[in-house]
């Protein structure tokens, strides 16, 4: 770097010439020994090379003077314009550092949060830490600290931003909502198996979630809890959720149906199911006990929390009472009460043990099933259809039947089932969080019961979301994508209507084969009109 005799000289330049100086010409001048200011863009481009280090004089008064210029220029013109370079060498915290050893050695707190919020642009690297590390050290504040946590954070050094994000929450009066969520962003990150005895990271993460009354940022809030679900529960689980469709297919599949329902109004009339299967496999599953059982049964967490809580000699199968446990929820939350304290572990033993699980019985969806799995063809079969045949009117009418049939029964389904459901399993999620969290000693137990709760409410709330724009404001292709989804899941459930308007479907799906399979065209008249042509 230049010496302060240069230095001086250089600012007094800029100074005199600041009006038709460029940024880069400034930063030639105080960076470089002979800068050429004249030179073109190509030779700068060879000569100039932005400074990594900046060497600040500091061993005389006219040093810190001059130098306490070249700082203010460099904050004040040469971050802004070489921001990435800038923040990616510390240029901020080299110039920070200078003033804090020899321009302000003691700032005010107003000083501070100034350095504070320059800090807080700054990358999340060494320079940057030690500078936050200085500030707490000097003057420990529950501010300095979270500010601290945050940058190691952002380095990924979850343990320390955990510590810190700790100790600024026993300093402070008020909580911290800002604070709060990063500490629990950290750790979700970390993921550690043991927070404390029997804990996780991600189950004490959960647990405080749900102890956090009235959030602020609602938004922020719903994210960190759905991530915090996600993380507790198995891999096979979450394979059953709804799946982000592909943009382009969903639009090649719109202009496909929007290209159909022209040529109805034009006059020609149609003969084609809507069915996509793709689209139908992305919607939204709702959650079965069946599917909740296979998971508990592999959660050891759950197991041992269970056992350690109706102490493990009166138990000869935790994995039978978490299952009769969630059963019993299901059909009353109060039963949740028996697992607080004081618990009378013999009592509640043998009240689970009197539980007869049912396993749901899925209703037979006949060949609707096949069509769901395997597509239309797997049912219908492959061949051409003879488009002049005289009874060709017959197949269009069953086919528009079939359609207003199974939007009818998606609308009921919508209607009847999915909304009220979607009702009783809020008021279900409501009763399971109040009477789990911060109520039962084992939060391992706790938050992997709430996050099954949580779970098979989203699903509901997801399914009814993906229907609800399909049914009110969608075409007969979206209708009827939402018609299949409902005889999905419409199986499982327990409604006295269900199977006789399943079974109309199912007939008019069979006199819909039997019209169609009388005007596909045999082998050898396929042949006949190839020759024909």
């Amino acid at each position: 770097m230049l010496s302060t005799k240069i230095l001086k000289l250089r600012l007094s330049r800029i100074e005199k010439g600041k009006e038709h100086l460029s940024t880069q010409d400034k930063l030639m001048l105080v960076s470089m020994d002979s800068p050429d200011l004249s030179a073109n863009f190509i030779l700068r481009l060879f000569k100039m090379t932005l400074p990594k280090q900046w060497k600040f004089q500091h061993e005389t008064e006219e040093d810190i003077f001059y130098n306490t210029q070249l700082i203010q220029l460099i904050e004040d013109e040469f971050i802004p314009a070489y921001e990435f370079h800038a923040r990616k060498h510390a240029w901020y915290e080299q110039c920070l550092i200078y003033r804090l050893n020899f321009i302000t050695p003691e700032p005010t707190q107003q000083q501070i949060n100034v350095f504070l919020r320059h800090l807080d642009q700054c990358l999340d690297q060494l320079p940057k830490i030690e500078l936050l590390h200085y500030f707490l050290q000097k003057y420990p504040t529950a501010q300095h600290a979270i500010a601290l946590a945050k940058a190691y954070a952002g380095a990924r050094q979850y343990d320390q931003a955990i510590q810190q994000y700790e100790w600024a929450q026993r300093q402070s009066a008020q909580p911290n909502e800002v604070a709060f969520y990063g500490y629990i962003e950290c750790l979700l990150n970390r993921r550690q198996g043991e927070y404390k005895a029997h804990v996780s990271d991600v189950e004490y993460a959960l647990d405080l979630l749900c102890k956090y009354d009235k959030p602020i940022d609602q938004k922020s809030y719903k994210k960190l809890l759905d991530r915090a679900i996600t993380a507790l529960l198995p891999q096979q689980l979450l394979q059953t959720r709804a799946v982000e469709t592909n943009v382009l297919s969903d639009v090649g599949r719109g202009l496909n149906s929007l290209g159909k329902s022209l040529g109805g109004i034009f006059g020609a009339r149609d003969f084609y199911i809507p069915y996509s299967k793709e689209l139908i496999a992305s919607a939204p599953q709702l959650l079965h006990d069946h599917d909740v059982f296979e998971s508990l049964s592999q959660s050891q967490a759950m197991q041992s929390a269970l056992q350690r809580l109706l102490s493990s000699s009166e138990i000869d199968s935790s994995e039978r009472l978490l299952k009769l446990l969630w059963i019993s929820i299901q059909q009353d939350p109060d039963i949740l009460k028996s697992l607080q304290p004081p618990i009378d572990s013999a009592h509640l033993i043998q009240s689970l043990s009197k539980i007869e699980p049912i396993e749901q019985q899925a209703l037979d969806l006949g060949q609707l099933q096949l069509i769901l799995e395997q597509g239309l063809s797997a049912y219908l079969g492959e061949g051409r259809l003879n488009k002049q045949h005289p009874e060709r009117h017959h197949l269009y009418e069953c086919r528009d039947e079939i359609v207003q049939q199974m939007i009818d029964f998606a609308v009921w389904f919508y209607r009847d089932i999915v909304e009220i459901y979607l009702e009783q399993q809020n008021l279900q999620l409501q009763q399971v969080r109040k009477l789990l969290i911060g109520q039962l000693p084992e939060i391992a137990l706790s938050s992997g019961l709430f996050a099954y709760q949580f779970e098979h409410y989203q699903r509901v709330q997801a399914l009814f979301d993906w229907m609800k724009p399909k049914l009110e404001k969608g075409n007969d292709f979206e209708k009827m994508q939402a018609a299949w989804v409902a005889l999905r899941e419409a199986r499982y459930f327990d409604d006295d209507s269900l199977i006789t308007r399943v079974q109309s479907i199912q007939q008019k799906f069979a006199e819909y084969k039997s019209i169609r399979d009388q005007q596909i065209f045999l082998h050898e008249q396929v042949e006949q009109e190839k020759l024909e042509k």
